[in-house]
Formats: structure tokens, C-alpha cells, sequence
């Protein structure tokens, strides 16, 4: 099984249908490791009710297994689900902890952090980040180092902290920064937070000029465009249909970053209603994550 697993990607299809024709002999083991591997295929997809059918299956042979609780709490992560997330990632660590699995833990502490940020608990967020960050350099970890410094930028733009924003940003190996469209859009965001709108404008065009940019960063960079030009309406527009394309891919934790955005905007156009809407739609994200939680224990004590 594990032999199939971790084989190259040169033929998939030949590996899936191996897969599915040994699967009746695989053990409890093997069974939980193949379902928890059809949830991650559905989660690159975005296709989140897929991905926890399987994981469901996958924990019905093995309850402890790490991977399984992992991409729980990812998925309830992205969706907007705190509580849920919360939950998985504690007993995610408990589970690392248990199996002295260090580089698995520092993941799942960063989805700790990404929790933090989301709930804007930025101190908190910061703190573990740095910590985070210290011990990435001592083990010489560069992706994971990555993770951690967009965390930081982002954090440092959500408190408004932008001199700590540029300074995490130049810690960013180059190549990350060119590829990384949070990243490339962090960047914008801060230079035009500092009204630097020479240096912002060209980062937007030299985005806008890649042609494989998705709509949802395309409209993104184009609504700051039109911020920059004082087109706030057009702007605003750009931004709205952002929120919307990452609610309906299931990015909750994208849609809401949009909405502190779309708030600032509102505010200063004196738009009192679309406000009301961005603070009535925050509390909804809130309650939607508590009644998850509510549902999951119901489901847990019936079971």
C-alpha cells in the first residue's frame, strides 16, 4: 500500500485503478490511509462535502489517525467553521504529540495561528507565529518559514502595522514572492495603506498582465486599481464580485478578508447601509461557525 502511495505522478490513473481493485484486501489501516486520500483529492478540487464524506469513512477504520484529523480541521478552516477547526486541531497535536511527529505539529500550530488571525486575535496570531518562525530557522525549514512570514505580513496589514508588513515581506525568498498571489496582493495592499502609489500601480500590472491569473485575484487587483484612480464605485464593484466568487468556491476565511476591506471602503464613502450589511454578514459567519459546533455534538452523542 504505502509502495503505491508514494510512487511519482507520472501515470495516476494506473495508481487510482490499483487502488480500487486492492482496496478489498487492504487492512483497517490501509482502508482509513485510501478514503483519507480520496478526501484530500476532493479538497484540491474544493469540493468540501465530498472531501468529509470520505474523511467520515476514513475515521470509521481509524479513529487515530493524524492525516484524517488534519484535513478536518483544514476544511472547517477554510470554511469558516472556527469551532470545528478548533476542536480538530487539538486533537490533531494530541496525536502528533503522541507520535513525536514534529513536522506535522508545526502545521498544524500554524493552523492554529491562521485561527487566531481569522478571529482576529492578532496578538495571539503574532506571537505563535514568531515562535513559529524562530524554530523554522534553527530546523532550516524554507516552506514552512514561507507559511509563516505570509502569515505575518498579513497580520501586520490587519493591525495596520505596515513597516512590520514590509519588513516580514523582504524575509520572503524571491521566488515565493513572484509566485504567490496572496503574497503579490499583500504587497500591493501595503503600498497603497502608505498611499506609495507608483509601486502599487506596477505590481498591479505587472499581475494583471499574467494570463494565468484567476477572476477572483484579477478583480481583485483591478477594484485597487480603480481605488487608486478614486473610481470608488468601480472599486467597490470589483471588490463585491470577490467576496462572492470566494463564498461560492467555499473560501470563507478569503471572503472574509475581502469584507475588512469592503468595510473600510464603505466607511469612507459614507455608505451606512452596505456597513450594516459587512457587520450583519461577519456576525453570520460567527453564529454559522457556533451552530456547526452545535450540530457536531448532536451528531457525536447520537453516534
Amino acid at each position: 500500500m504505502d509502495g503505491i502511495i508514494n510512487q511519482s505522478n507520472e501515470d495516476v490513473q494506473l495508481f487510482k485503478r490499483i487502488l480500487e481493485i486492492g482496496k478489498s484486501s487492504f487492512s483497517n489501516k490501509e482502508l482509513s490511509i485510501y478514503y483519507d486520500i480520496k478526501a484530500l483529492e476532493k479538497m484540491y478540487l474544493s469540493d468540501s462535502i465530498k472531501a468529509l464524506e470520505y474523511l467520515n469513512q476514513s475515521r470509521l477504520y481509524d479513529n487515530e489517525f493524524l492525516m484524517n484529523h488534519y484535513h478536518y480541521c483544514s476544511i472547517y478552516l477554510n470554511l469558516g467553521y472556527y469551532t470545528l477547526a478548533q476542536k480538530y486541531i487539538r486533537k490533531s497535536i494530541e496525536i502528533a504529540i503522541k507520535e513525536v511527529s514534529f513536522e506535522r505539529l508545526c502545521y498544524l500550530l500554524l493552523n492554529q495561528g491562521v485561527l487566531y488571525l481569522n478571529t482576529e486575535q492578532y496578538v495571539e496570531a503574532e506571537n505563535l507565529n514568531l515562535k513559529l518562525l524562530k524554530e523554522s530557522k534553527i530546523r532550516n525549514e524554507e516552506f514552512v518559514k514561507y507559511c509563516i512570514l505570509s502569515n505575518l505580513v498579513l497580520i501586520s496589514l490587519l493591525q495596520k502595522n505596515y513597516e512590520n508588513g514590509f519588513k516580514y515581506l523582504g524575509m520572503v525568498d524571491q521566488k515565493y514572492l513572484e509566485d504567490d498571489y496572496d503574497l503579490v496582493l499583500y504587497r500591493i495592499l501595503l503600498h497603497l495603506f502608505i498611499k506609495d502609489y507608483t509601486l502599487a500601480k506596477k505590481y498591479i500590472r505587472q499581475s494583471l498582465s499574467n494570463n494565468s491569473i484567476g477572476k477572483y485575484y484579477k478583480n481583485f487587483f483591478q477594484g485597487l486599481k480603480y481605488l487608486i484612480d478614486n473610481k470608488r464605485e468601480k472599486a467597490i464593484e470589483r471588490l463585491e464580485s470577490c467576496y462572492n466568487l470566494a463564498l461560492t468556491a467555499g473560501e470563507v476565511d478569503r471572503a472574509m478578508l475581502v469584507l475588512k476591506l469592503l468595510n473600510e471602503l464603505y466607511l469612507d464613502c459614507r455608505l451606512q447601509n452596505k456597513l450594516r450589511k459587512v457587520k450583519e454578514l461577519q456576525e453570520n459567519f460567527y453564529k454559522m461557525s457556533y451552530a456547526n459546533q452545535i450540530i457536531e455534538d448532536i451528531e457525536l452523542k447520537l453516534n
